[in-house]
């Protein structure tokens, strides 16, 4: 269910005007790859680089070809996109809090019900 939420999150924000571009994107990549890779980085952290390392060797790619890979790009830009969103509604005053935009997006999901289909070849 979290996946269909956040693809409709983010399918509302595109709606809605709001876009990451591909320089954003790269900024944010980079931003990251440097915080993973920096000597200095909190203790409290490297269970984060720990993670993101397992995440990439399973991906069976180098660092370099995780971090160009259509798929990281696609996951930064969502990541970009829902805050975007998130941002533009409570300067609305649309919303208030997080758990305000959790139901926000429950709500494209219950919304978007009648409309969806869940393509099981897909999936197996």
């Amino acid at each position: 269910m979290n996946f269909i939420k956040s693809e409709l999150t983010v399918q509302n924000a595109k709606n809605l005007g709001l876009e990451a571009t591909a320089q954003e994107i790269t900024d944010v990549i980079a931003v990251e790859k440097a915080a993973l890779n920096d000597p200095n980085l909190d203790p409290e952290n490297y269970l984060v680089k720990e993670l993101m390392s397992n995440r990439i060797r399973i991906t069976g790619l180098t660092e370099d070809e995780f971090w160009n890979s259509e798929e990281t790009r696609y996951g930064y830009e969502k990541a970009i996109l829902i805050g975007k969103l998130y941002d533009q509604l409570v300067k609305e005053g649309t919303l208030n809090n997080i758990a305000e935009f959790n139901e926000y997006q429950t709500g494209l999901l219950n919304a978007s019900q009648d409309k969806l289909e869940i393509n099981y070849a897909a999936i197996k």
